[in-house]
């Protein structure tokens, strides 16, 4: 049972979404929708193995050329192509919102499922979590300073406590609580999809009423979150275009499985409802992402085969 409720966890997410969509009461839980996340986080730092994250301490540089692609270059240039749109400001605040936060809990297990370097994705996952209450404030105060007021340093205290407090926590629990860490860890897909569950059930249920109102709006915004995903994974796959491939498959899918969880608690907190809604919708393309990853892989692979045939053929 436990195998099969991870298998289709994509399913369920979704499925998540709909029980928010039928039940309003849902919405109950939003008030501790910051201790929710900050467990889900904890649960992941417990499987962090921070030792063998220092064979890259000797590649410094290519660190920082993939943290540019990520956190930087790809939130400027989503900015750029998404505000030549005329999308309002909540449309735009929440696609901007998805690419600025960090590397999600999934991107390593999402990684190893596309045999990609997942080595690398717990690297980008632990690094852009401590980006993070620095960047979102900033890029936030660039891009909307002159559209909305918004509480820069709320922002940065709140990202700051979401993540730091609950590294801070995982680290001597690993150390002194070692059965209850294996016990996480063991088990830390399904606690983790479980939270995850609970977390959009309880964020769309805030704007069930306006779904069920509007479903061809609704529509819209999930094709607009498709194409936002798909530009995550196709820019990180293809800038760092001189890495060996399972590089390239972390980097993009570190990128691509964000953590929307942040995203929907910084949204509730400091934007408009509307923002947290349409936030709460990547959920849907979030689990499909693997699909358009798998055609690029296979189409590059018969490529590579069809060119070593016609060399093959010349010679």
């Amino acid at each position: 049972m436990k195998k099969l409720i991870e298998n289709n966890s994509s399913y369920l997410l979704i499925l998540s979404v709909i029980l928010g969509i039928l039940f309003p009461f849902l919405n109950f839980f939003t008030n501790y929708i910051t201790y929710l996340l900050m467990f889900i986080l904890f649960i992941t730092f417990l499987k962090v193995d921070f030792n063998s994250v220092k064979i890259y301490m000797k590649k410094p540089i290519l660190i920082i050329y993939i943290i540019f692609i990520n956190s930087f270059l790809t939130p400027i240039l989503i900015y750029l192509i998404y505000s030549n749109f005329n999308f309002d400001y909540l449309t735009l605040s929440a696609i901007m919102l998805l690419a600025l936060v960090p590397t999600g809990v999934a991107a390593s297990a999402m990684t190893d499922l596309s045999n990609g370097n997942t080595l690398l994705a717990v690297l980008l996952t632990i690094i852009t979590h401590i980006l993070a209450p620095f960047l979102i404030p900033l890029f936030f105060f660039l891009f909307f300073r002159k559209v909305v007021k918004l509480d820069y340093l709320q922002v940065f205290i709140t990202v700051l406590r979401l993540i730091f407090i609950p590294l801070l926590l995982a680290i001597p629990f690993k150390k002194f609580f070692k059965k209850a860490t294996d016990f996480f860890s063991n088990n830390s897909k399904i606690i983790t999809l479980i939270l995850v569950m609970l977390l959009t059930s309880s964020i769309v249920s805030l704007n069930s009423i306006y779904i069920r109102e509007n479903p061809l709006e609704v529509i819209k915004y999930i094709l607009i979150l498709y194409s936002v995903f798909l530009l995550f994974q196709i820019f990180n796959f293809f800038f760092p275009f001189f890495l060996d491939l399972p590089d390239r498959i972390a980097i993009s899918n570190s990128k691509t499985f964000n953590n929307i969880s942040i995203a929907t608690v910084l949204s509730l907190q400091f934007l408009d409802p509307k923002t947290s809604l349409i936030v709460a919708l990547g959920q849907i393309p979030w689990p499909t992402m693997l699909i358009p990853l798998n055609i690029m892989l296979f189409f590059m692979k018969k490529n590579k085969k069809n060119f070593k045939k016609k060399n093959e053929n010349n010679i």
